[in-house]
């Protein structure tokens, strides 16, 4: 898929406990393809996560 391969970012991303993004455009492609990588990972609306902090 290019640029934006789940896949390709998953060799190095398993170093990493969870992994958070910002929603956006991508982030749907990439939530759903990582996830089928074994990976932990939380997307969270900008706003949402304002608020918390």
């Amino acid at each position: 898929m290019g640029r934006c391969d789940p896949a390709r970012f998953a060799s190095f991303l398993h170093l990493i406990e969870r992994i958070g993004f910002e929603a956006g455009t991508m982030s749907q492609h990439l939530y759903f393809g990582l996830k089928a990588e074994g990976l932990d990972v939380v997307c969270m609306a900008a706003r949402q996560v304002n608020a918390a902090l």
